[in-house]
């Protein structure tokens, strides 16, 4: 489990925020809060 919190600032930064603010240009915001649960399985078979 795995908290964090990404900043993207300047020209081309930015994270998608959901929605056009007007026609054509699309909203963003300069902070993302996340929540990762990351889960790795193996698998053992022998042949």
């Amino acid at each position: 489990l795995e908290h964090r919190i990404d900043d993207s600032r300047g020209r081309a930064g930015g994270f998608f925020r959901g929605g056009e603010v007007a026609p054509g240009i699309v909203g963003l915001t300069p902070t993302q809060n996340l929540l990762i649960l990351g889960v790795i399985v193996t698998f053992d078979s022998h042949f």
